[in-house]
């Protein structure tokens, strides 16, 4: 796979890319999550653990739906942004 030069993606970018088994079929996707991010799905919904941690998402999220989960490598808890933004 080649890398095209230029920005590394940030969240919320559209990156777009050619499928590996057929360079002629184009995706284009929404990038939801960096390098140390945690990620899970469950019942359907995206949840974000953002690598800035809990007080960077309780002063950036002020009003979206957080939900506190335990963190099993680390056995506690920590604070996830539901992505209702995110469309899959």
């Amino acid at each position: 796979m080649r890398l095209v030069d230029g920005d590394t993606p940030q969240r919320g970018d559209i990156v777009i890319f050619r499928y590996p088994g057929n360079i002629k079929q184009h995706f284009v996707k929404r990038c939801v999550a960096l390098p140390e991010d945690e990620l899970f799905v469950d019942d359907k919904n995206l949840f974000i653990h953002f690598r800035e941690g809990d007080e960077w998402i309780k002063e950036h999220y002020e009003g979206f739906e957080i939900a506190s989960f335990p963190r099993k490598a680390l056995g506690e808890k920590s604070l996830y942004e539901r992505a209702s933004w995110y469309s899959s």
